[in-house]
């Protein structure tokens, strides 16, 4: 959490609270399951879909690793940038773009046919709204810092033995240009605008806090005088 808030993400508003397996496995549907992988595997549901256990899925599920030659080639950035995930950001590289070759370019499309390399692909009828649509976009349209923008290298072939040493093959790379798009261990201004935006503002102006609601300072106070005037009213 710590390169969130020293990017400016709210300390007070974003947080992480570990709970019990019991408590865990009580409330599945509301709490993040996190398992540690040391194959490398990062992956992390994005925002809160609704749990659905007909269909396997018991709540929100995170593999994230500690490993420091996958992803940005270091553990806390992969992790920070999973976490951009959980509180519902898509991939820069994922942005909305419009008549191109269904399999090759939509991120749906392609999932469903088990193309690997999915996650590098725009979001169309995702629900995704931000970003400039379209085939026209320049390098100024894009945030090159953000932190959910994949490295050139992400899911690349080769090793690499930190930032400097990078042999993965780039998997893209930027139109303009050909250049690699670089790793990066923190949040950019924008990353934490984006979750601002998602979440600050609307905390902004919280709902009330009615009387007959238990954190009321009065509740107390209203349930007994509704068991006053009504004896068999059921609390």
């Amino acid at each position: 959490m710590a390169v969130w808030w020293e990017a400016g993400l709210s300390e007070s508003f974003f947080k992480i609270k570990e709970v019990s397996k019991s408590d865990c496995q009580k409330d599945r549907a509301n709490v993040l399951l996190i398992k540690c992988s040391d194959q490398g595997g990062l992956s992390m549901a994005v925002g809160k879909a609704p749990a659905n256990p007909q269909q396997g899925f018991d709540g929100p599920e995170a593999v994230l690793s500690l490993r420091e030659d996958i992803g940005m080639l270091d553990a806390i950035a992969n992790i920070a940038h999973e976490l951009g995930h959980a509180w519902g950001l898509y991939h820069e590289q994922q942005r909305y773009a419009e008549d191109l070759h269904r399999a090759c370019t939509e991120y749906l499309f392609a999932a469903n046919l088990g193309f690997s390399a999915a996650e590098f692909l725009p979001t169309v009828g995702c629900g995704s709204t931000s970003g400039t649509a379209g085939l026209g976009a320049k390098d100024s349209d894009v945030d090159w810092d953000f932190l959910m923008l994949y490295a050139s290298g992400c899911g690349g072939v080769g090793t690499a033995n930190g930032p400097d040493d990078d042999q993965r093959a780039p998997v893209y790379a930027k139109a303009s240009n050909g250049s690699r798009i670089p790793v990066r261990k923190s949040p950019s201004g924008l990353d934490v605008a984006a979750l601002s935006a998602l979440y600050v503002a609307a905390d902004c102006n919280p709902p009330p806090n009615l009387i007959n609601q238990p954190s009321n300072p009065k509740y107390n106070l209203f349930q007994k005088i509704l068991r006053m005037l009504r004896p068999d009213h059921c609390l």
